[in-house]
């Protein structure tokens, strides 16, 4: 996937790079609380 950007198209590809990193953050975080669960039910058993 490709962006192209135009000087018109700025505030969309601003947009688009705060999703981008977003969505990054949620799968970091995601991917954290799935280890803590993981060493939680580890820890259980």
């Amino acid at each position: 996937m490709r962006l192209v950007v135009n000087r018109k198209n700025k505030a969309g590809a601003v947009f688009a790079n705060e999703t981008v990193r977003w969505i990054g953050s949620i799968g970091i975080l995601v991917l954290v609380s799935w280890a803590i669960w993981k060493i939680v039910l580890k820890a259980i058993s």
